[in-house]
């Protein structure tokens, strides 16, 4: 393949796949979580590393996006954007992580996956960290190769302060770390030859505790959640099917997954020496994809902490790459060739899917709505402060009463119990007209019709709702209700 062709196929596969996170950017309302995002970068610097100091998340993305905010504003769209760049980077940096493993003709596969994955292109539309995370992961794993080949001082360099940054980004930058060093520490597929010896890889690690002592210290002297350990408090669990449900994410649909899988299997059956899937290289992603899931699933089973497929977001990577190399291994050309047209053809379904369904509850069109019908003395009532203060007043500019109700909704999905529903009554019972808005709530049992029917009519009713991008069904709801008195 000449260098010329292949710059061409890069650039073609980058450019897809910055059409695909471009296309609706900024279509859709934001939700909860990036708005929370949004109202944190409003705040000054130091703020932002107080706060972020108190709550689980480190602090660099939100100073990103600070930055950014101040340059770009703090519309939709270019709070996106950012994330969009995060992730045609991410496309570009597995391309040459494979390249530096494995050969060309995988790299550009893996590139493709990512490329063109539903999962990944929702998170490059979202006004989260999630991208910034899977770049660093990929950045902190090349450097890391590039340390397997050659440990000179640039290349420490390198590998560490990506890696410190993946750390200030996001905890699960430690699953990396667990990968490497367990990697390093381990004997298996060891030779003495190799460059990155263990004393060279402590020494690397302990400079790397030592410029994350800073934070690590202010974050357990003064996160009150993990000095008291409320991070065991929760009551839900995980198992292998969630960690196996998190990788069919990641594929975009369960006929892609399946191809994968038997695309992977097919690797490691009858596997012999050859230079398309080196031993080593392949060593280092089956780690790169097994550690993380064990780590994740013994400290989420200990833990009892909810489980979301995005915590193990790096895991993605090595999965791509190993379906890459695996279908670059098939000897016969028209098998590759049939099953990538059938891969291409899968995910042009799933991402059609996704483009054509609501997959944020639209926030916009509610605050737009109740922001015009809104009456001198009306009061809004929301199910939780979140979703008045970060979101509603997002979009809505106008001067509202407001209040919310003391309840944990969380941010998803319940029913209205009848003693939140007994809750309202003193909220509207000294007003004309009552707007009630329920997220992640709903009314199932027509309570409030209950409640209200003698006393108050409803003017208004409609239930919002939107789809996951994973399995196509509806996952969340945002109820608005106008209520008015006899």
């Amino acid at each position: 393949m000449s260098l010329k062709r292949s710059h061409i196929i890069l650039l073609i596969i980058i450019a897809v796949g910055f059409l695909l996170r471009f296309y609706r950017l900024g279509s859709e309302s934001i939700w909860v979580d990036e708005a929370i995002s949004i109202g944190l970068a409003r705040q000054s610097p130091l703020v932002i590393i107080f706060e972020r100091g108190l709550d689980v998340h480190p602090p660099l993305y939100f100073l990103l996006l600070h930055y950014w905010m101040a340059i770009f504003g703090d519309g939709v769209f270019a709070l996106r954007f950012m994330s969009l760049i995060f992730g045609v980077l991410s496309v570009l940096y597995i391309y040459k992580l494979t390249k530096k493993l494995f050969d060309e003709n995988i790299a550009n596969v893996s590139a493709l996956l990512l490329s063109l994955s539903v999962y990944h292109i929702y998170y490059s539309q979202e006004v989260r960290m999630y991208t910034l995370v899977t770049l660093l992961a990929i950045l902190s794993m090349y450097y890391y190769a590039k340390l397997e080949r050659r440990a000179s001082i640039r290349s420490k360099a390198e590998y560490l302060i990506t890696t410190f940054l993946l750390m200030m980004t996001h905890y699960s930058g430690f699953l990396i770390l667990i990968t490497q060093t367990i990697r390093v520490l381990s004997p298996i597929g060891r030779k003495r030859k190799d460059c990155l010896g263990r004393r060279q890889w402590l020494l690397l690690q302990g400079i790397l505790f030592l410029m994350l002592m800073p934070w690590l210290v202010f974050v357990l002297s003064n996160n009150a959640k993990l000095r008291a350990g409320n991070i065991l408090s929760s009551t839900a669990g995980i198992t292998w099917i969630s960690v196996i449900s998190a990788f069919l994410e990641y594929s975009g649909s369960p006929w892609i997954f399946f191809i994968f899988i038997g695309l992977i299997a097919g690797l490691f059956i009858n596997r012999k020496k050859d230079a398309v899937v080196p031993g080593k290289s392949l060593r280092l992603i089956v780690q790169w994809l097994l550690i993380p899931s064990v780590v994740i699933l013994v400290f989420y089973s200990l833990a009892k902490r909810p489980f979301l497929s995005k915590y193990m977001v790096v895991s993605s990577i090595p999965f791509f790459m190993l379906v890459a190399a695996a279908m670059e291994r098939l000897k016969r050309i028209n098998l590759k060739r049939s099953l990538l047209a059938l891969y291409l053809a899968l995910s042009l379904i799933s991402l059609a899917s996704f483009y054509a369904r609501v997959n944020k509850l639209p926030w916009d069109q509610v605050a737009k709505f109740v922001a015009y019908n809104y009456r001198e003395g009306d009061v809004v009532i929301f199910n939780d402060e979140y979703y008045r203060d970060d979101i509603f007043k997002y979009y809505c500019e106008k001067d509202i009463l407001s209040r919310y109700l003391p309840m944990d909704t969380g941010k998803y999905y319940k029913k209205l119990d009848p003693e939140t529903a007994d809750l309202l009554f003193p909220y509207v019972d000294d007003k004309r007209r009552a707007w009630i808005i329920l997220a992640h709530v709903l009314d199932e049992d027509l309570l409030l019709k209950d409640i209200f029917a003698e006393s108050h009519s409803f003017l208004y009713h409609n239930i919002f709702t939107s789809y996951s991008f994973v399995t196509n069904r509806i996952n969340n709801y945002l109820e608005v209700f106008l209520i008015e008195k006899r």
